[in-house]
């Protein structure tokens, strides 16, 4: 009897849990024309390690046992802001990306240091 069946035997049904499976961010052709994408994370509670996961796996992730949050990811359009008469007509990717980041990090520390390309995923359109 595996510890699981004696577990389940003692405490009644468990609910199996999804574990985050990692993820590699690689925007497809119709994500440029939005600009944007939406990217997802999951931390483990007790743990560091931060792993990015698909929109799929994050849905079925437990947040009782895992911290989840997602960025919005500007993946199209200029580099840097653009202004016109020192109005801003278009926010840039690095900057936008950058508060994205900082938003993140407040629910989840250390996911700075995983985002850590700004342009990651970027496309000139």
């Amino acid at each position: 009897m595996t510890s699981l069946e004696k577990y389940t035997n003692m405490m009644g049904q468990v609910t199996p849990t999804e574990y985050p499976r990692s993820y590699v961010f690689s925007p497809q052709d119709e994500d440029y024309k939005m600009p944007f994408v939406r990217r997802f994370f999951a931390k483990k509670i007790n743990l560091q390690d931060i792993v990015e996961v698909d929109a799929d796996n994050y849905r079925t992730i437990s947040s009782s046992i895992y911290v989840l949050t997602s960025v919005k990811w500007k993946v199209s359009g200029p580099i840097t802001s653009v202004y016109q008469n020192g109005i801003l007509k278009t926010e840039g990717v690095s900057e936008y990306n950058k508060k994205q980041i900082q938003d993140a990090e407040k629910k989840m520390p250390g996911i700075s240091s995983l985002l850590n390309n700004l342009l990651a995923g970027y496309k000139y359109v």
